[in-house]
């Protein structure tokens, strides 16, 4: 059973510039009693934001909305109320049951001959998720740099005379039929620990990216035309939507080249003959960012992997390395941006990379 509203003072003030402000302004606003813990008023954005109707959040105590332990939200509402306060990350939860993390930034304020503690609270879930999520493939390529380094230099020399030792075999006795079925397996498996040796190392480098003001959709228009080889040798057709000039963003023309040039390249070995892959590049203004969606006709990815299909050396096809997908997320953080994968309605996968769109 929730809990019944306490009952408070309501606030009398007539102050014209308060009021206006309170009502008016589109971020969320509350003002609390710091001694009752609980909700003296809200304004419209408040109550659009926690799902409660204005009326029901008047008296609410605040550890309705605020996850924390009691004692410990009774103790910061007091200080913040004596000398202000700023809280990032600060779980709230919503009248739906959604858990959402907040900025908050609090100090006091005497209205009606009492002090109460006046809060301005932003929602930044996506923004936090996306900070962690990048802090956590920074850490990854810092760990897999290490790796890597110690790999160069136990593996590539003995690999390096192993595919010299092959390539001298091959021009000796390459024309007897009897050694063909070895000198394939030994060429396949050689340029599959090549290709691992590749990719590993492209990971586990340390980020470098220098980003410049940059027409997205060029990046596109030469990716496109990177991958069209590719395409013909699998019948497959490269189609595309979206602005055939911009937006502008910030990046590294060239690694975002490659990185789209690889999903659309994987697109490509997952599609079927006669298939398509298409890019489409969407403009939200609104939100402040662009989307490039890569969609093939394939299988899609199973239910089951698409918590996983970032994680290195995760992999369904046979042959690969599994790090396809968590270089193309390293690169897509380096960009500031997020990268996701579903599914389409119709089958086939769905990758859409996310970046910031740069302001005008």
């Amino acid at each position: 059973m929730p809990d019944a509203p306490l009952s408070v003072r309501p606030l009398a003030t007539t102050d014209a510039h308060y009021r206006e402000l309170f009502e008016q302004v589109g971020a969320v606003q509350l003002l609390l009693d710091p001694e009752q813990g609980v909700i003296v008023d809200a304004n419209p954005a408040a109550a659009a934001f926690y799902g409660y109707p204005r009326e029901t959040l008047r008296g609410m105590s605040v550890t309705r909305i605020e996850t924390l332990p009691e004692d410990e939200v009774r103790q910061a509402l007091l200080l913040a109320s004596l000398v202000g306060g700023h809280y990032r990350g600060f779980p709230h939860r919503l009248a739906s049951g959604d858990l959402r993390l907040v900025e908050i930034y609090a100090g006091p304020c005497h209205l009606d001959g009492r002090t109460l503690l006046y809060e301005i609270i932003h929602d930044v879930t996506e923004q936090i998720q996306l900070e962690r999520a990048r802090a956590e493939v920074e850490a990854g390529a810092q760990r897999l740099g290490a790796v890597a380094v110690g790999v160069a230099h136990e593996v590539r020399n003995p690999l390096f005379g192993i595919s010299s030792t092959l390539d001298a075999f091959r021009a000796r006795f390459g024309e007897r039929p009897e050694f063909q079925p070895y000198l394939e397996v030994l060429g396949e498996q050689v340029e599959r620990l090549s290709r691992l040796m590749r990719d590993l190392l492209e990971y586990g480098k340390p980020a470098r990216t220098e980003r410049v003001p940059g027409d997205l959709a060029r990046v596109v228009t030469q990716a496109l035309g990177g991958c069209r080889p590719v395409a013909e040798q699998h019948g497959v057709r490269l189609a595309r939507t979206g602005p055939a000039t911009g937006p502008a963003v910030r990046m590294d023309a060239a690694r975002l080249q490659q990185l789209l040039q690889n999903l659309v390249e994987n697109g490509v070995q997952h599609s079927p003959k006669d298939g398509q892959v298409l890019v489409a590049v969407e403009v939200r203004r609104e939100a402040g960012e662009v989307t490039l969606t890569v969609s093939d006709e394939g299988p899609g990815f199973r239910a089951e992997d698409l918590p996983r299909v970032f994680e290195p050396f995760f992999t369904r096809r046979q042959g690969g390395t599994g790090l396809g997908l968590a270089i193309a997320q390293r690169v897509v953080a380096e960009h500031e941006g997020r990268l996701t994968a579903a599914n389409g309605p119709a089958g086939g996968a769905h990758l859409t990379v996310t970046l910031p769109l740069l302001p005008g």
